[in-house]
């Protein structure tokens, strides 16, 4: 699992959305779920049936409620050592785990870096309230401590207008916003 490390978040929130980077994802490492569905059901269903893809696992209207995932054996020293080149990796480049935010606001296009296309539409720094733009990585928001929801929002708003606007591309959240 070492290709998650600097991944924040739960394992249901990490099966639910396949959380991962350009490492790998955990949908590479998951045998099954054990799920409370919305009709009330505790169920087990096979990595077949979960439809992992970018961001994405057919788990939407489920709690996730234990995961069981294929792991190789190997090398621990090994391991060890790509958990902490990736880590390094995202320190150098990304805000630090203690800061308020919620890992990367906005997916990928295609063959694009939200970060770079938020970057290159001058968005490093911007500030709305208590939420500003990362000006370690621009696809992360930080919220100080004085920032609110909205903040959060208008900040996402306004990032997505200018990327359209910048780029012609319109990014699509990761973060669910509900």
């Amino acid at each position: 699992l070492e290709v998650l490390a600097g991944i924040p978040g739960t394992v249901g929130g990490a099966v639910r959305m396949n959380a991962g980077g350009r490492h790998g994802e955990i949908g590479d490492f998951v045998r099954q779920v054990r799920v409370l569905d919305d009709q009330g059901r505790i169920c087990t269903r096979p990595v077949a049936d979960l439809g992992f893809a970018y961001r994405h696992a057919n788990v939407r209207e489920c709690v996730v409620l234990d995961v069981s995932l294929n792991l190789r054996h190997g090398d621990a020293d090994a391991a060890q050592r790509r958990y902490r080149q990736i880590w390094n990796e995202k320190y150098a480049t990304q805000p630090p785990l203690a800061a308020r935010t919620s890992g990367c606001i906005f997916k990928n296009p295609l063959e694009q870096s939200a970060g770079r296309l938020l970057d290159d539409a001058g968005l490093k720094g911007t500030r709305i309230g208590g939420a500003v733009i990362s000006e370690k990585h621009a696809n992360f928001i930080v919220a100080e401590a004085d920032a609110t929801a909205q903040d959060v929002l208008n900040l996402i708003q306004l990032a997505k207008e200018r990327v359209l606007e910048t780029a012609g591309i319109e990014l699509e959240p990761e973060v669910e916003i509900w």
